[in-house]
């Protein structure tokens, strides 16, 4: 199907906006990248060629938006739907997808707006944890969420043995730290769907078990799915993967695009 691509610039709304040749549905899809800062503009093109109207998205590092990924204010959120509205179908409903810290921010934009109807999250964070700095990567109204930061022991433990794998020191703080509960993102309430897709071998953080923490905590959603996948790490690519073996990663990566395309079918009615 023939796509259109768009720069988006409109205020904090910075990134791409894809247009199907035919839109199949009412559905608006939105798409967040890791802590890179990237839109991830690939997923979007590729749900765009199945008749979706896609916003590949900047959370950061772009102008109008915070610099680095440092106590960025969710509220940037309120300029998305109100352009959506505007702009691409005023009934739409809206799909989140996001990988890793762009999962996380979905996550926890589904826990406050009740306007997102899914949310699809690779390497799911069940959490929030610290920015580049000790301070909350998110804060409401200017006030910083609570969050998981590396301590001073889990710090001098990397500093002492640069090979340990990034997840374990993950494990360390959701293990011993204070804020645990009040870092956890509240998906109790949740309504709509959400599908996960985690490497059993994940090196970055513990995707895995953060995924069995959501699922076990959405006790409103409509429905839960979590898909794990041996021999694949944190990013489901033969290049530049943290974790599990280049066959391991494409396999999670074909499999999860078949599986995403399914579900992004029948939540839209089609």
């Amino acid at each position: 199907m023939e796509v259109k691509i768009t720069k988006v610039n409109s205020n904090k709304i910075q990134g791409y906006r894809f247009f199907p040749e035919t839109s199949t549905n009412d559905s608006t899809v939105i798409t967040f990248g890791g802590s890179e800062g990237s839109c991830w503009f690939n997923m979007g093109f590729e749900i765009a060629q199945k008749g979706y109207n896609v916003l590949s998205l900047y959370y950061y590092g772009k102008p109008n938006l915070p610099h680095s990924l440092n106590k960025i204010d969710i509220s940037f959120f309120d300029e998305i739907i109100f352009y959506i509205k505007e702009n691409i179908n005023p009934s739409s409903s809206i799909t989140i997808v996001g990988a890793s810290r762009g999962a996380e921010l979905a996550l926890l934009l589904a826990t406050q707006y009740k306007q997102v109807s899914n949310v699809v999250l690779f390497s799911p964070s069940a959490f929030i944890f610290s920015g580049t700095d000790k301070s909350s990567a998110w804060t409401i109204d200017g006030e910083e969420l609570p969050h998981i930061t590396f301590s001073f022991r889990t710090v001098a433990q990397r500093l002492f043995n640069r090979k340990l794998p990034l997840v374990n020191s993950f494990r360390s703080e959701l293990k011993h730290s204070k804020n645990y509960k009040k870092s956890k993102l509240d998906v109790s309430k949740f309504t709509g769907n959400i599908l996960m897709f985690a490497g059993v071998e994940d090196l970055t953080w513990p995707s895995t078990d953060m995924g069995k923490i959501i699922e076990s905590d959405s006790i409103s959603a409509a429905s839960t799915e979590l898909h794990t996948f041996e021999n694949a790490g944190h990013t489901f690519s033969n290049v530049h993967y943290d974790g599990g073996d280049s066959d391991g990663n494409l396999y999670a990566f074909y499999t999860s695009q078949k599986i995403l395309q399914k579900k992004l079918k029948i939540w839209s009615g089609n």
